[in-house]
């Protein structure tokens, strides 16, 4: 008995040492867990009872255990090598059966995949073209192809525009004078009819100084004599034009020298003869519309004063007149007076006006704005701010987007704190053209800011760049996508064309230097993979040279309810047993699973000093017994002898 007992020490001894050599021969195996031998003592059975004088019958291994603590995590040279910092394992496939390891040497096979040295493919959720990750886990490929270029959709702009600024454009407004009479055919029966002006005044007020200013117009003057009046007076800021024009119709039986313009008797009979004879005339143009029709203009404001013998007659329309007059033999004599044209700069503003429904009826409107230095993006005192950014077009080819911010005065818009945004794209007009046209208009927006400074959205323009063609460096198209003048929000996506919106919802005017805060686009040109990263959570990300990156999948971890039922099976790897349960299989970070470490590898748990003190004590186990074994022969033969 004593014989056996002591075999069974041997025994064990020879485990222990078998466990512990087998540690220390793993101690720098990447993601190995140490074992641990698990013995029991061995007693005889028997039915009722072993008694109480009993002795053992040995040691008898109960169980070789895997030690699952967390191994020392150290840095490699490959990115794309991992180390779990916590519970749960990754998961391998090869050739349709699974297995689990906590080794994460990893590298990209011919075909793109993630693979451990022995090409057992590493197992995660793919992500669609979108960035969607996938429910279901699968094989991790990385695409290796080049990166699509992606048209430019959105560009966002976080600025400050300086509160503080003043109209850098010299503004003027213009308004037309006008009253009962003017730009009329008067017909009269003598050659002293009139024009048919009365006596008119009207007042304006300088903003700035208070000072009153009077206009004034005599009964018959001509527009040009009014106009030159105004101008005479030296006020600074108010100006006036005049201009006389008058349209011919149904000529008919007018003899050569039967019909005169300002005293000048017109040769021939025919809307060209008469055209060629007028342009000679100093002062005067005509221009043949067509049909039998003509337009006469006296180009400073002077009547245009007309008269005929004969049986012929002409019909005259000044711009004036809902319908033309008959000029003939029966009135012979008509005059037709000029229009004037007031303007004035942006700090008068008109009081009162007078008249007998001539020249100055009354407070005339304000007609449209005339600026003196128009906006010229060569010209850094036509704007007040610009800034520019890089866009693409669908082929991929960059662009520059030019923003140039004009501060307007209140009284273009009648709205407080405004802007106008001018857009060139390398330098070219890119707004919709005017109808019958082809050609691009300047793109401009209107910006209006409340008094906190914010963006009034309901009263600002939608920046939608509507007619971009994109060009080479010759100035001709380059085969990408064109622009769709009429386009509207929202955008398709991806867009069909090379429109885009320009967002500004964040700006702001405060009184502060303008500052360009934040200015983005969604566009890239086309680009080529230059390296992986994988995230503490497993998101794989491939990055391009054009600076983009894309999300292509995302690394899954299992973990198990008994982790020490799992069955190896060589090369650091463990598969699923009735004693360790199904696997849980999540994203890293998540539930009860660690984190990811990109390059870097988790270390083996084996201790070799610990490994060494077991080597000692085992062989000191070992030694016992065998002396136990020694022992137990001499004393046999000792009774032997006896007997």
């Amino acid at each position: 008995m004593s014989f056996d007992t002591a075999v069974s020490g041997l025994r064990a001894a020879n485990t222990e040492l078998g466990v512990a050599g087998n540690n220390i021969a793993n101690a720098s195996t990447t993601g190995f867990k140490a074992s641990r031998a698990e013995f029991g003592d061995v007693y005889a059975s028997a039915l009722v009872g072993s008694g109480r004088t009993a002795i053992g019958n040995g040691v008898n291994l109960n169980k070789v255990s895997q030690q699952f603590s967390q191994g020392n995590i150290n840095f490699t040279n490959n990115s794309l090598d991992l180390a779990i910092n916590g519970d749960g394992f990754f998961i391998l496939s090869k050739d349709g059966s699974r297995s689990y390891t906590r080794a994460g040497v990893t590298s990209l096979d011919k075909d793109g995949y993630l693979v451990n040295s022995t090409g057992d493919r590493f197992q995660g959720f793919l992500a669609s073209g979108s960035g969607a990750l996938a429910a279901n886990i699968s094989d991790l490929r990385i695409q290796t192809q080049e990166l699509a270029p992606k048209l430019t959709a959105q560009v966002k702009a976080r600025l400050n525009l300086d509160a503080r600024e003043t109209p850098p454009e010299q503004r003027s407004y213009s308004a037309a004078m006008s009253g009962s009479s003017i730009g009329k055919v008067q017909l009269g029966t003598t050659s002293a009819v009139t024009n048919g002006y009365g006596t008119g005044s009207l007042q304006l007020k300088n903003n700035d100084t208070g000072q009153a200013v009077s206009l004034a117009s005599s009964s018959g003057q001509s527009a040009a004599a009014i106009a030159a009046g105004i101008n005479a007076l030296n006020h600074s800021g108010v100006s006036a034009s005049a201009q006389t024009s008058v349209t011919l119709s149904a000529i008919t039986g007018v003899a050569t020298g039967e019909f005169s313009l300002n005293g000048t008797a017109l040769t021939g009979n025919t809307v060209a003869a008469w055209v060629s004879q007028i342009n000679a005339m100093s002062g005067f143009s005509a221009v043949d519309n067509g049909g039998g029709s003509m337009t006469i203009t006296q180009n400073s404001g002077q009547d245009i004063d007309f008269s005929i013998t004969g049986t012929g007659s002409v019909a005259l329309r000044g711009p004036g007149d809902s319908a033309a007059s008959t000029l003939n033999a029966g009135n012979g004599f008509a005059t037709v007076g000029g229009t004037v044209a007031l303007t004035t700069s942006e700090n008068y503003s008109y009081v009162t006006g007078s008249g007998d429904g001539a020249v100055f009826p009354g407070t005339p409107s304000t007609g449209p704005v005339i600026a003196s230095n128009t906006f010229d993006p060569s010209q850094q005192d036509s704007y007040s701010h610009a800034t520019s950014a890089t866009i693409y077009d669908s082929l991929g080819n960059a662009h520059t987007l030019s923003q140039y911010f004009v501060k307007e005065s209140v009284y273009k818009s009648g709205l407080d704190n405004a802007w106008t945004l001018y857009v060139k794209i390398d330098g070219r007009d890119v707004g919709d053209p005017l109808p019958n046209s082809s050609l691009p208009t300047q793109a401009s927006y209107r910006l209006v800011f409340n008094a906190d400074g914010s963006l009034d959205s309901a009263n600002s323009d939608s920046i939608l760049i509507s007619n971009w063609s994109p060009k080479d460096a010759n100035g001709a198209d380059n085969g990408a996508l064109q622009g769709s003048p009429g386009t509207t929000l929202p955008l398709p996506v991806p867009s069909t064309s090379s429109a885009f919106v320009v967002e500004m919802d964040s700006s702001t005017q405060y009184g502060g230097p303008f500052a360009v805060n934040a200015l983005s686009q969604d566009g890239y040109a086309s680009g080529r993979l230059s390296g992986i990263e994988i995230a503490t959570g497993g998101q794989i990300f491939s990055r391009f040279t054009n600076g983009q990156s894309k999300i292509l999948g995302q690394v899954a971890l299992a973990n198990f309810s008994n982790p020490q039922g799992l069955s190896p099976t060589g090369g650091t790897r463990w598969v699923e047993t009735y004693d360790s349960g199904a696997p849980v299989v999540n994203t890293p970070g998540s539930s009860s699973l660690g984190v990811l470490q990109s390059g870097a590898l988790e270390e083996s748990n084996a201790d070799l000093s610990n490994e060494l003190v077991r080597l000692i004590v085992a062989q000191r186990n070992y030694q016992a017994n065998a002396k136990t074994i020694q022992t137990y022969d001499a004393v046999t033969q000792s009774l032997l002898n006896v007997r």
